[in-house]
């Protein structure tokens, strides 16, 4: 293998790990942050629907609480709802039961959204009347997660393309005094004593072509001798 293949394949290896680090990272911190949006966003509108239903649940107006419960829970970011009177009694519930549409289920399946679970307790005066338990619905989130997951793909695979066009590129400029080098020492084989005019600028390479003039010039300084 050459040594411009060996380096290819280093540059490959290292922008393949670090796209797979970036995802994993992007991935994880958007699933963290929709986690925690959720279980904010439940408890406060668990919070705020419970306030609203004080003068109705005193009353056990069921018809105007079943209209506000609706309004709230037909946004579909919900995926059940609940509310029980202090006995236990049920006197509204709610369930979401649609599906995930634009995401893999194997998607789903790999990284779990706990659906957080919101409760508010009731109170009439001092009197306390009821339970409401709302828990959230995780379709948005996971829409979110996987619209994410998707663009940091395309934006570390664009990166890695142009980062290997770049490396091509530089090492096509860095490598190519080697080939000068090669057949100048293929022209000393035949008796022929080249100069190399084009001095690089890496270090390295640089003192490699200078050696070999030096080379070049003493040969031919010899056999002329």
């Amino acid at each position: 293998m050459t040594l411009a293949k060996q380096l290819y394949a280093l540059i490959f290896i290292i922008s393949f790990m670090m796209g797979i680090g970036t995802l994993f990272i992007s991935v994880e911190n958007t699933r963290s942050f929709l986690m925690l949006q959720l279980a904010t966003q439940t408890q406060n509108a668990t919070d705020s629907l419970g306030l609203s239903l004080v003068p109705h649940m005193k009353e056990r107006d069921i018809a105007i609480m079943d209209t506000m419960v609706n309004a709230v829970f037909d946004s579909g970011y919900y995926k059940s709802l609940s509310l029980k009177s202090m006995a236990g009694e049920s006197l509204i519930e709610r369930e979401n039961t649609s599906q995930i549409d634009g995401v893999p289920q194997w998607f789903i399946n790999a990284l779990t959204l706990e659906t957080p679970v919101a409760d508010s307790l009731i109170t009439t005066g001092w009197t306390q009347s009821g339970t409401l338990s709302l828990e959230a619905h995780p379709g948005f989130a996971y829409k979110k997660l996987w619209q994410t997951t998707i663009e940091t793909i395309y934006l570390a695979l664009l990166v890695f393309l142009l980062s290997f066009l770049l490396a091509f590129l530089a090492l096509k400029a860095i490598l190519r005094p080697l080939t000068a080098v090669e057949e100048q020492a293929l022209a000393i084989c035949e008796r022929e004593f080249p100069i190399l005019q084009n001095i690089p600028k890496t270090r390295e390479l640089q003192r490699v072509v200078l050696a070999m003039n030096k080379m070049s010039a003493k040969v031919r300084g010899i056999i002329s001798h």
